[in-house]
């Protein structure tokens, strides 16, 4: 039987930098010099924030998830190896049947008698 590889997760949520941030907010707009100071330090702080918001938000919840897949996929594994424990009895089980009755004599038939 294969071993069980563990759950991984992968990265599935692509977090803004602050100069996506930047290039979002300031594509096509006109500001003087002092708005994009301000501008470009709200959006540092943005980014800063959401990007360590989100990043923890991410593993805490996929951390989350694949402990409980994990704990599922082990369960099955555990059935399927007892599962498993259970044919191979069952098939030892049938080979000794099959030799009790092969080493019967074969004029014990069936157990009927022939009428006279």
């Amino acid at each position: 039987m294969a071993p069980y590889i563990p759950f991984v997760p992968t990265e599935a949520f692509a977090i803004a930098t602050e100069e996506e941030w930047h290039n979002a907010i300031f594509q096509n707009v006109n500001v003087s010099d002092e708005q994009a100071a301000l501008l470009q330090t709200v959006t540092a702080n943005a980014a800063e924030s959401t990007t360590g918001r989100v990043r923890d938000w991410i593993g805490r919840l996929t951390l989350e998830i694949s402990r409980h897949y994990d704990g599922y996929l082990q369960s099955l594994l555990r059935e399927v190896e007892s599962l498993h424990i259970t044919v191979q009895n069952q098939q030892a089980l049938v080979d000794s049947y099959k030799q009790q009755v092969d080493a019967l004599p074969a004029s014990t038939g069936s157990g009927h008698f022939p009428s006279t």
